[in-house]
C-alpha cells in the first residue's frame, strides 16, 4: 500500500519517469509559457551573440565601409555564424532547462527521463532507428516525386559528383562537426519537450493530455517552415509534430528518453549530413561552411519563401510518423494490458 506522501508524488496521473515532486506539476498554459517564453526566448537571445559578433568582424574587416549590410554575413561567413548560433543557443536551452528542474523544482534527472541502466544502448539504437527512418522518409519521397512528375528542377545529379573525395579528411571532418551539433541539438529538444514538458504535464494531467499537448508545442517550434507558404508549410508542421507523437509515445513506452533522443538524433544528422556530403561533392571548390549555410536553409524550409507547391511527397513525413505513432500506441496499450 502506498504512503500518503507517495500519492501526493502520482496523483492524479502515473509519472512519464520517476515520480515528481508535487510543486512541479504543471497545467499546459504554464509548461508551454516556459518552454517558449523562458527556455526558448533566452535561448534565441544568447544565439544572436555569435551572429553580432560576426557581424562587427566583418565590419572591422571592411575597414567600416560597408555598402551592402546584407553581404556581410554571406557564404562561409553566414555558415560559421549560424554554426556558432545554433551551439550556443542549445548550450543555453538545455543549460537553463537542466537549471530549472535541478534548482527551481529540486527534481532529480530521472524525473525527466535521463540516466538509468542501458541508456547509451537505447540511444544507439534509436540513433539506428532514426537514420533508417530519414532515408525511408527520402525513399518514399522520391517514389512519390516520380510518380507525380515534380521531381525538383535542383536535385543534384548523382553522376556528376566528385566521388574522388569521399577518401579525403576535408570531407568527413565538416560531416562530423555537423553530426556532432545536431546530436546535441536533437538531444536538448528531447531533454525538454519529452523529458521536463512531458513528464510536468502527466503528472498533473495525465499521460494522453500530456503526450498531444507537448506534441503540439514542439510542432509549432518549428513554425519557420510557413515561410514555404501557408499551404505546404501547414502540412510540414503537421509533419513535425507527428514526428514529436511518436517520439513522445517512445519515450513514455520506454520510461526513458534515450531512445527518443537517439532517433531524433538519427534522424537530423542524416538529413543535415546527407544534404552537406552530397552539396561537397556537387561543388568541391566552394568552402563547406558556406554551403552547410545553405543546406541548413533548404532543410528547414526558410530558403524557398513561399514558393513550395502542395505536391504529393510533402506528405510523407506526416503519413509515416503518424502510423509510427500509431502503432507505437498500440503496441504500448497491449503491454500496459
Amino acid at each position: 500500500m502506498s504512503t500518503p506522501a507517495e500519492d501526493s508524488q502520482t496523483w492524479p496521473g502515473e509519472p512519464a519517469f520517476a515520480p515528481i515532486p508535487a510543486h512541479a506539476k504543471l497545467g499546459p498554459a504554464w509548461a508551454t509559457s516556459l518552454v517558449q517564453l523562458m527556455f526558448f526566448a533566452i535561448a534565441t537571445l544568447a544565439s544572436l551573440v555569435p551572429v553580432i559578433t560576426f557581424v562587427i568582424i566583418a565590419i572591422v574587416e571592411a575597414g567600416g565601409e560597408i555598402d551592402d549590410p546584407a553581404a556581410l554575413l554571406e557564404g562561409p561567413m553566414m555558415g560559421k555564424a549560424l554554426l556558432y548560433a545554433l551551439l550556443g543557443q542549445f548550450a543555453v536551452w538545455g543549460g537553463v532547462t537542466l537549471i530549472w528542474t535541478r534548482v527551481r523544482e529540486k527534481r532529480s534527472l530521472a524525473t525527466i527521463g535521463l540516466g538509468g541502466r542501458g541508456w547509451i544502448k537505447r540511444y544507439a539504437l534509436g540513433f539506428l532507428g532514426g537514420v533508417v527512418i530519414a532515408f525511408t522518409l527520402g525513399m518514399v519521397a522520391f517514389a512519390l516525386t516520380e510518380l507525380a512528375g515534380t521531381t525538383p528542377s535542383d536535385m543534384p545529379d548523382l553522376d556528376n559528383l566528385d566521388y574522388s573525395r569521399l577518401g579525403e579528411p576535408a570531407l568527413f571532418v565538416p560531416l562530423l562537426i555537423v553530426a556532432g551539433l545536431f546530436m546535441f541539438q536533437a538531444t536538448v529538444e528531447e531533454v525538454t519537450f519529452r523529458g521536463w514538458m512531458m513528464s510536468s504535464l502527466a503528472a498533473r494531467s495525465g499521460m494522453m493530455p500530456a503526450i498531444f499537448v507537448n506534441s503540439i508545442v514542439f510542432g509549432l517550434l518549428h513554425a519557420h517552415v510557413l515561410s514555404m507558404g501557408i499551404a505546404s508549410g501547414s502540412i510540414a508542421l503537421g509533419g513535425i509534430a507527428a514526428t514529436g507523437l511518436f517520439l513522445s509515445v517512445l519515450a513514455w513506452k520506454e520510461r526513458s528518453i534515450a531512445g527518443a533522443s537517439g532517433v531524433h538524433s538519427g534522424f537530423n544528422v542524416s538529413i543535415l549530413t546527407t544534404g552537406l556530403g552530397v552539396a561537397m561533392l556537387a561543388e568541391p571548390d566552394v568552402e563547406w561552411l558556406g554551403l552547410f549555410a545553405e543546406v541548413l536553409n533548404e532543410s528547414t524550409g526558410m530558403a524557398e519563401d513561399g514558393t513550395i507547391p502542395v505536391t504529393p511527397e510533402l506528405f510523407t513525413q506526416l503519413a509515416v510518423m503518424l502510423t509510427l505513432a500509431i502503432v507505437a500506441a498500440i503496441l504500448l496499450r497491449r503491454r500496459r494490458s
